[in-house]
Protein backbone atom coordinates (compact mmCIF):
# COMPACT_ATOMS: atom_id res chain seq x y z
CA UNK A 1 0.00 0.00 0.00
CA UNK A 2 1.16 3.52 0.50
CA UNK A 3 2.02 3.66 4.04
CA UNK A 4 5.16 2.00 5.86
CA UNK A 5 3.33 0.76 9.19
CA UNK A 6 0.47 -1.95 9.20
CA UNK A 7 -2.85 -0.40 9.82
CA UNK A 8 -6.53 -0.10 8.41
CA UNK A 9 -7.30 3.09 6.22
CA UNK A 10 -9.82 4.98 5.13
CA UNK A 11 -10.97 6.12 2.16
CA UNK A 12 -13.37 8.96 0.59
CA UNK A 13 -14.68 8.85 -2.90
CA UNK A 14 -14.46 12.60 -4.12
CA UNK A 15 -16.77 13.23 -7.53
CA UNK A 16 -15.08 15.98 -9.54
CA UNK A 17 -17.72 17.75 -11.74
CA UNK A 18 -15.62 18.92 -14.89
CA UNK A 19 -15.55 18.86 -18.15
CA UNK A 20 -14.65 14.68 -18.07
CA UNK A 21 -16.62 13.86 -14.88
CA UNK A 22 -15.17 11.44 -12.80
CA UNK A 23 -14.65 10.06 -8.99
CA UNK A 24 -11.17 10.38 -7.06
CA UNK A 25 -10.54 7.98 -4.60
CA UNK A 26 -8.49 9.52 -1.19
CA UNK A 27 -7.03 6.85 1.03
CA UNK A 28 -5.51 8.37 4.67
CA UNK A 29 -4.73 6.24 7.86
CA UNK A 30 -7.65 5.53 10.08
CA UNK A 31 -5.98 8.03 12.66
CA UNK A 32 -6.24 11.14 10.24
CA UNK A 33 -9.29 10.31 8.68
CA UNK A 34 -11.86 12.42 10.96
CA UNK A 35 -10.01 15.69 10.99
CA UNK A 36 -9.34 15.04 6.98
CA UNK A 37 -12.88 14.20 6.62
CA UNK A 38 -13.98 17.50 8.36
CA UNK A 39 -11.61 19.45 6.31
CA UNK A 40 -13.01 18.10 3.23
CA UNK A 41 -16.18 18.31 3.98
CA UNK A 42 -16.09 22.07 5.32
CA UNK A 43 -14.10 22.85 1.56
CA UNK A 44 -16.59 20.94 -0.67
CA UNK A 45 -19.25 23.74 1.44
CA UNK A 46 -17.37 26.26 0.51
CA UNK A 47 -17.39 28.94 -2.37
CA UNK A 48 -13.50 27.98 -3.15
CA UNK A 49 -14.85 24.92 -4.55
CA UNK A 50 -15.10 25.88 -7.80
CA UNK A 51 -13.50 25.30 -11.25
CA UNK A 52 -12.48 29.13 -11.22
CA UNK A 53 -10.73 28.44 -8.08
CA UNK A 54 -8.90 24.88 -7.56
CA UNK A 55 -8.73 24.19 -11.48
CA UNK A 56 -9.73 20.54 -12.46
CA UNK A 57 -10.21 19.32 -9.17
CA UNK A 58 -13.71 21.27 -8.69
CA UNK A 59 -16.02 21.14 -8.01
CA UNK A 60 -16.23 18.15 -6.08
CA UNK A 61 -18.53 16.76 -3.61
CA UNK A 62 -17.65 13.51 -1.30
CA UNK A 63 -19.94 10.42 -2.83
CA UNK A 64 -18.63 7.60 -0.85
CA UNK A 65 -16.97 6.99 2.44
CA UNK A 66 -15.00 3.60 3.00
CA UNK A 67 -13.72 3.07 6.33
CA UNK A 68 -11.51 0.03 8.03
CA UNK A 69 -9.69 -1.62 4.43
CA UNK A 70 -6.15 -2.55 4.78
CA UNK A 71 -5.29 -3.21 0.87
CA UNK A 72 -6.37 -1.66 -2.76
CA UNK A 73 -6.54 -4.00 -5.65
CA UNK A 74 -7.04 -1.40 -9.09
CA UNK A 75 -8.32 -4.01 -11.72
CA UNK A 76 -8.24 -0.81 -14.33
CA UNK A 77 -5.26 1.28 -14.45
CA UNK A 78 -5.85 2.51 -17.60
CA UNK A 79 -7.89 5.19 -16.77
CA UNK A 80 -5.93 8.04 -15.41
CA UNK A 81 -8.61 8.73 -12.10
CA UNK A 82 -8.33 5.23 -10.95
CA UNK A 83 -5.48 5.17 -9.14
CA UNK A 84 -6.09 6.58 -5.12
CA UNK A 85 -4.20 9.31 -4.01
CA UNK A 86 -2.49 9.98 -0.63
CA UNK A 87 -4.53 12.99 1.25
CA UNK A 88 -1.34 14.64 1.90
CA UNK A 89 -0.83 14.96 -2.20
CA UNK A 90 -4.46 16.02 -3.03
CA UNK A 91 -4.13 18.65 0.04
CA UNK A 92 -0.58 19.78 -1.61
CA UNK A 93 -2.68 20.26 -5.07
CA UNK A 94 -5.75 22.57 -3.36
CA UNK A 95 -2.96 24.39 -1.18
CA UNK A 96 -0.93 25.12 -4.32
CA UNK A 97 -4.01 26.01 -6.15
CA UNK A 98 -4.94 27.96 -2.95
CA UNK A 99 -1.97 30.10 -2.31
CA UNK A 100 -2.03 31.17 -6.25
CA UNK A 101 -5.15 32.99 -5.38
CA UNK A 102 -4.05 35.38 -2.44
CA UNK A 103 -3.73 38.62 -4.35
CA UNK A 104 -6.48 37.99 -6.63
CA UNK A 105 -9.16 36.49 -4.11
CA UNK A 106 -12.56 38.72 -3.42
CA UNK A 107 -12.17 40.14 -0.75
CA UNK A 108 -15.52 38.68 0.70
CA UNK A 109 -13.35 35.16 0.59
CA UNK A 110 -9.99 35.93 1.45
CA UNK A 111 -10.69 34.71 5.03
CA UNK A 112 -12.08 31.83 4.02
CA UNK A 113 -9.19 31.53 1.62
CA UNK A 114 -6.44 31.63 4.35
CA UNK A 115 -8.99 28.93 7.05
CA UNK A 116 -8.04 26.62 4.40
CA UNK A 117 -4.46 27.48 3.02
CA UNK A 118 -4.03 26.87 6.49
CA UNK A 119 -5.77 23.88 6.98
CA UNK A 120 -4.75 21.66 3.63
CA UNK A 121 -0.65 22.92 4.50
CA UNK A 122 -1.89 20.87 7.78
CA UNK A 123 -3.05 18.37 6.31
CA UNK A 124 -0.53 18.09 3.59
CA UNK A 125 2.53 18.67 6.59
CA UNK A 126 0.86 15.11 7.93
CA UNK A 127 0.23 17.85 10.58
CA UNK A 128 -2.95 16.28 11.56
CA UNK A 129 -1.33 13.24 13.19
CA UNK A 130 0.45 14.45 16.77
CA UNK A 131 4.16 13.78 17.06
CA UNK A 132 4.06 11.28 20.02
Amino acid sequence: MFFSKRSRYHGLVLYIYHDQPHPLLLVMPEDVAGDVLSTIKKFEKSALNAQEYIGQLGPFSVVHEIQGFEKITIHHDTLSWSEPILYTDFAKKISDRLQDLMDQVQPDLEEELVYFIGEFTMMQDNGFVAPF
